[in-house]
């Protein structure tokens, strides 16, 4: 083999060398492409998972708030419903009682008329008449 058939293998060597390290950094570069492709689209899922996530909290916390708000009301209601349950009561108690101190009341101006009208009666038949004459009976 002489000197110029070896270097035109070395150069057909390097040329090939060449072209096989082009393929490969090609194939490197479309490797990278689909790895930050694929890294893009799960981090873009991760992504939206942790905003959902998030959402998913906020949405637990305004649930939890709301029906912390809505046994607060509740109790609200509860305790008026109780306040007016008493004050209806103290009111039927009071009523009662006004009511049978007017039929207390009642009795005693029934036996006070009873009274005025026997002495009154008892008056009238004990008065004597005083008639004078009539000038017919003269």
């Amino acid at each position: 083999m002489c000197i110029r058939d070896r270097n035109d293998e070395l150069l057909l060597q390097n040329v090939t060398s060449d072209h096989l390290n082009e393929k490969i950094i090609q194939r490197l570069n479309t490797l990278d492409d689909v790895i930050l492709e694929v890294f893009n689209e799960r981090l873009g899922k991760l992504s939206f998972e942790v905003e959902e996530k998030k959402l998913n909290v906020k949405l637990v916390r305004f649930q939890e708030e709301m029906l912390r708000q809505i046994q607060l009301v509740k109790g609200q209601v509860q305790n008026r419903q109780k306040h007016f349950e008493t004050q209806q009561s103290q009111f039927q108690s009071k009523s009662n009682t006004h009511e049978r101190k007017l039929t207390s009341n009642f009795a005693c101006v029934d036996k006070g008329l009873e009274k005025l009208k026997k002495s009154v009666t008892k008056e009238l038949q004990n008065c004597l008449l005083y008639t004078s004459p009539s000038p017919r009976d003269s």
